[in-house]
């Protein structure tokens, strides 16, 4: 009886994410250029909040229910200001100087990268090979060695940008091939439940809808890696969850039920007692909590807690003496963070803002033409990054600085190295000709 009353609850939470999948990828349907673009995946994210709200009864309270579908037509209303066109001609100098350029600095970025990880792996072992793969995933990086997560999610973003760029146009293609392909490898060892070999796919779908790229024969390589990494992102999921439960069925409605709360912030958010909790939070609180990640990196302040945990932590509170056992939350998406901090009217404008420059940033991607592989590739990870704005700002914020910081050192060394170098033989060459 209980299980078949568990089946008719998954069958109807299906039947409404069906229906605002539906919804959801109508209206964005023109800014989609592939099954794997990641905005693909932000339209799912949205379509399990709003099941969330609307068949878990969440929320009684129609004006709640109202505030959050307001939240998302005006981030809607934003993103649609700006067109993208997928077929407009776009071109890239490729400039020896600046492949080479980059060809250096990817790969220290990555033996920094390499030499990080195998430091973790010697410590704490590869957290997909313990008992629970979830846990180890957070537990193994403390201790000091949160660094090396810092460089999962920071550094290790523009290595792949870079490397996937450079195998297609570079003069060591399978060289950097082959970084990509141990990155890939070390990803799939985290303890995640695959969710990390998604950024790969997502940075592939970017790079194969540009139109300068999408007509190279090597593409195809790629396109066909996609669904292998698609169809191991699964297999991953499903092993993490069946090490973790023991039972293929129970790894199953994990894998359905880690999809459904993909949007969980509501869960903790759309109560009375939470929203008054949060009624003193301001403008200052928000320009604060923005920067933080930024003055707690060069010790200027102390690193608050992320609006997820502290969201969980209220929630808690208000229903039991119970405590939260994790540093984390849930993400704190837009329409979260806009209420918490600007109210309903403002928060409207800042969901316009922020799909504004989300699309902004996607158009700049996509139509960009005569830009140089420096820039191209800046723009790529920067690109790749960006959805995570709406899903948790900071997030994406601290994911920025930590991709940009040491790669901009990298680079601004090997820059004056290779002004230097080019500099001298210039010299050279005019005292000979003299």
């Amino acid at each position: 009886m209980l299980d078949e009353l568990i089946f008719i609850q998954m069958r109807d939470s299906l039947i409404i994410l069906f229906f605002f999948c539906c919804i959801y990828f109508l209206i964005y349907k023109k800014h989609i250029c592939s099954f794997f673009d990641p905005l693909t995946f932000f339209v799912f994210n949205l379509s399990t909040a709003s099941v969330l709200i609307i068949k878990e009864g969440i929320t009684s309270d129609v004006a709640n229910i109202l505030q959050f579908f307001l939240f998302q037509i005006f981030f809607w209303f934003g993103f649609s200001r700006i067109k993208v066109n997928f077929d407009k001609p776009a071109k890239i100098d490729f400039s020896k100087v600046d492949i080479a350029l980059m060809e250096y600095v990817t790969f220290t970025l990555f033996l920094i990268y390499l030499v990080a990880n195998l430091y973790f792996f010697a410590i704490m072992g590869a957290p997909i090979f313990t008992d629970d793969p979830t846990l180890a995933k957070i537990e193994s990086y403390r201790g000091g060695l949160g660094f090396v997560r810092r460089i999962n999610w920071g550094v290790a973003n523009f290595i792949s940008c870079s490397a996937i760029v450079l195998s297609l146009v570079g003069e060591y293609k399978k060289l950097f091939l082959s970084i990509l392909l141990i990155q890939i490898i070390f990803s799939a060892t985290s303890g995640s439940k695959g969710g990390t070999l998604l950024s790969f796919i997502f940075l592939i779908t970017l790079i194969a809808n540009r139109n300068d790229f999408r007509i190279m024969p090597q593409i195809s390589i790629y396109k066909k890696l996609i669904k292998y990494l698609f169809a191991s992102a699964l297999l991953i999921g499903t092993t993490v969850l069946f090490i973790t439960t023991g039972d293929i069925t129970l790894s199953l409605f994990g894998m359905y039920h880690r999809a459904m709360m993909a949007g969980d912030a509501v869960i903790y958010y759309y109560r009375p007692d939470i929203f008054e909790s949060f009624s003193s939070y301001g403008l200052w609180d928000f320009i604060y909590h923005e920067v933080n990640p930024i003055l707690g990196f060069f010790k200027l302040a102390e690193y608050e807690s992320p609006l997820g945990k502290v969201l969980v932590e209220r929630y808690l509170a208000s229903i039991s003496a119970q405590e939260l056992a994790s540093d984390f939350g849930p993400n704190a998406p837009f329409y979260v963070e806009g209420h918490i901090y600007f109210g309903t009217i403002a928060g409207l404008g800042y969901s316009f803002i922020l799909g504004y420059a989300v699309s902004y940033v996607r158009r700049q991607y996509f139509n960009a033409t005569n830009i140089g592989i420096v820039p191209f590739i800046f723009l790529l990870n920067l690109t790749s990054l960006v959805l995570t704005a709406p899903q948790d700002t900071t997030f994406f914020i601290t994911q920025c600085m930590d991709s940009m910081l040491l790669t901009i050192l990298v680079y601004l060394f090997y820059s004056m190295t290779f002004s230097t170098f080019i500099r001298n033989k210039t010299k050279m060459l005019t005292k000979q000709l003299n």
